[in-house]
């Protein structure tokens, strides 16, 4: 019996292999990239939802220091986590 008597030849089977490969690094991809998506729009509705919440317990200038964007990158962590 020899090799090439197998369901799939030899570059039959590298040629499968890379489509499979090709396959599953393009799900991948997909799925990272939906994951991405929804992970800006929940951090929109986030950031928002804070906002207010900072607004209705400080006042209405409470938000304003928050929109500059030098101050707010710069916050402690134990401000910005859950």
């Amino acid at each position: 019996m020899s090799s090439e008597s197998s369901a799939v030849s030899g570059g039959g089977g590298i040629a499968l292999v890379a489509v499979v490969a090709l396959a599953a690094v393009t799900a991948f991809g997909y799925l990272l990239k939906h994951q991405l998506v929804d992970l800006s729009t929940q951090m929109t509705k986030y950031s928002e939802s804070m906002r207010k919440k900072v607004s209705a317990l400080r006042g209405p200038r409470a938000a304003d220091w928050l929109d500059c964007p030098r101050v707010s990158t710069g916050l402690p962590n134990s401000w910005t986590s859950a």
